[in-house]
């Protein structure tokens, strides 16, 4: 069981810090730039809110199986991350334009290009949404039962959700008591 909280940590945890210094730039470009597909990149970013990870996960599974990559945690936390893009991008893009641009003004009088004021201004006035989109990959990344099991990983880099389904019907011959344990756990 420590060996599943130990892999859930190690997908999780990486993807969550990921997910931050990869979404954050993007959303700060959609939400204050004006440019030629600006419209159309956010419109994407809003339907991939509603597709659903599992299809998205059984093409990445078989491509992975084709270069032999289904057992590698990188591939893992890769995964975690892709599929928390949409929401992530969504909610710092609604935060960004909350932000009143006299930040980035009083970054330019004092001399920062944008680049600069960008991680040295806004990026520090990010920590609210920052714990809050942490948070919300932690749950989803701890939820992501569908990546996991369809990847099929080898039992050393299971994680919390395959031991709780394994207790409660699989393998653990149908230990329900331990299974819903390891469900308040998780």
């Amino acid at each position: 069981a420590l060996l599943n909280l130990w892999n859930s940590v190690i997908y999780t945890f990486p993807s969550c810090v990921a997910i931050i210094f990869v979404c954050a730039p993007a959303a700060y470009c959609l939400a204050r730039y004006e440019f030629k597909w600006k419209k159309v990149i956010e419109k994407f970013v809003v339907i991939g809110l509603g597709i659903p990870a599992v299809i998205i996960v059984m093409p990445l599974f078989s491509l992975f199986s084709t270069f032999k990559m289904t057992n590698s945690r990188a591939v893992m936390i890769l995964l975690y991350t892709a599929v928390s893009v949409p929401y992530t991008v969504y909610f710092l893009m609604a935060f960004f334009k909350g932000i009143s641009p006299t930040f980035e003004e009083a970054a330019a009088i004092d001399g920062c290009n944008e680049w600069q004021a960008f991680r040295r201004v806004i990026f520090p006035v990010m920590k609210p949404i920052n714990v809050v989109v942490f948070v919300i990959t932690v749950i989803e990344a701890l939820r992501a039962f569908d990546i996991i099991f369809a990847l099929k990983s080898p039992p050393g880099t299971k994680v919390l959700g395959v031991l709780v389904r394994d207790n409660l019907v699989g393998e653990g011959g149908g230990q329900v008591g331990l299974g819903s344990a390891y469900g308040v756990v998780l």
